[in-house]
């Protein structure tokens, strides 16, 4: 284990932000950080909800709910119980608090229909306007021969996205 202080590295590259950040709401505003490598791969991705002018007043999220962003998603199988959802947002609105949930059905009437455990390598994310983001889905903690993936469907919400939900099954005309 090695550890650096962060104080005594000097900075290879810095840059001030003065840009607005897109928004289709008065009140809070959102910030992407990325990380990158050298070679541009992303290594870190971090989303910041910020009040305006420093306030700590969240209250206009309230009204975001009323304005649905809609969402697409591909779903691609690289093994037998993993699936990798591609999820993008082709609006002009941040689409956040995007969650996702494998159920058996197409919604979640009680906790019941929820297939437990599932490993999301990404959940509950915040989606700006035009990006795309891959999650991988494990379904391998409850994968055994009396589960098939019949009737199972990755169901997509968010505080501002109307809920909608795919199918996991072979036969599903989205799969890549």
């Amino acid at each position: 284990l090695q550890s650096f202080d962060l104080d005594e590295m000097p900075a290879l590259r810095t840059t001030r932000l003065s840009q607005g950040i897109p928004s289709c709401r008065d009140g809070v505003l959102f910030s992407k950080l990325r990380l990158l490598s050298a070679a541009g791969k992303v290594l870190s991705r971090n989303v910041y909800w910020l009040a305006p002018q420093g306030a700590d007043d969240f209250t206009s999220l309230k009204d975001w709910g009323k304005r649905k962003v809609g969402l697409v998603a591909e779903i691609s199988r690289p093994s037998t119980w993993v699936f990798h959802a591609k999820l993008r947002n082709p609006s002009a609105c941040v689409a956040f608090f995007v969650s996702l949930k494998v159920v058996k059905g197409k919604q979640v009437r009680d906790v019941n229909d929820l297939l437990l455990p599932v490993y999301y390598s990404e959940n509950y994310i915040t989606l700006f306007p035009g990006e795309s983001l891959g999650i991988d889905v494990d379904l391998g903690s409850v994968a055994s021969p009396r589960h098939d993936l019949e009737g199972v469907n990755l169901l997509v919400e968010g505080w501002n996205v109307d809920p909608f939900s795919v199918p996991l099954t072979p036969n599903n005309p989205l799969f890549l």
